[in-house]
């Protein structure tokens, strides 16, 4: 499903962007990204979930995109995220800084350093142990930055659910996000000998939201009319 998302943005390249939009005068800017990164919710373990970018799925193959996520997730498996967040809030903080954000700085180091949710980086041994870890084999903050979109999972974690998603939450920039549903036996209709019949079939819902101040329902539509055709002939797949 991934690369029939990535297959269905080449056909609508505007859908892959961030949109810088201005609250006080209504008014935004939309860039679009050549690169199709894609952030996928990774569930690690009982307590853990995170989002990584899986980067550049748009010079992958059918393969290669599942050799890359099989990667992601051998490499999370070996990071501390602890110490992962508070690279990445250091990192934001000193951007924010430089844009004189204090704010959002000083908002930061009051979650990270004292509130509930507060991180606890590494130190002494333990970090240079830590960091003895190459980079090819734990996440680093590349791994962890914003994608172009979210295209989530929901199917793996209700399967066999009836239950599909109506509603995807948007993350900024970001102006489009796809949550793939749970594959589910319901009576459809098929033809056979030209006669409509009705018999067992297998649906999976899929929830594309987009941001109506980037664009309307028309600038979907080719996004659309792609996985349309893709369903429809799916012996494409195997050309991947």
């Amino acid at each position: 499903m991934f690369k029939v998302v990535v297959e269905g943005l080449k056909a609508a390249p505007h859908l892959n962007a961030f949109l810088e939009y201005n609250k006080i005068n209504a008014r935004g800017a939309l860039d679009i990204v050549e690169e199709i990164n894609i952030s996928m919710p990774l569930k690690i373990d009982d307590e853990n979930t995170i989002t990584v970018n899986v980067q550049k799925v748009n010079d992958l193959t059918l393969s290669q995109i599942g050799e890359k996520v099989l990667e992601i997730k051998n490499k999370a498996l070996n990071t501390n995220l602890d110490e992962l967040y508070f690279q990445v809030a250091f990192r934001q903080s000193m951007e924010d800084l430089r844009e004189l954000k204090v704010i959002p700085v000083l908002r930061r180091l009051y979650v990270s350093r004292v509130g509930k949710d507060k991180v606890h980086p590494l130190s002494g041994k333990a970090k240079k142990e830590y960091y003895r870890i190459p980079e090819s084999q734990r996440l680093t903050i590349e791994d962890v930055q914003q994608g172009t979109l979210v295209v989530t999972n929901i199917g793996s974690v209700t399967p066999n659910s009836p239950v599909s998603t109506p509603l995807l939450e948007i993350i900024p920039p970001q102006v489009i996000a796809v949550a793939i549903g749970p594959s589910i036996e319901k009576p459809g209709v098929v033809v056979e000998d030209g006669e409509k019949i009705i018999k067992p079939r297998l649906f999976m819902p899929i929830c594309i939201a987009f941001d109506h101040r980037a664009f309307d329902y028309s600038a979907v539509a080719p996004f659309i009319k792609k996985l349309d055709e893709i369903f429809a002939t799916p012996e494409i797949i195997r050309e991947w």
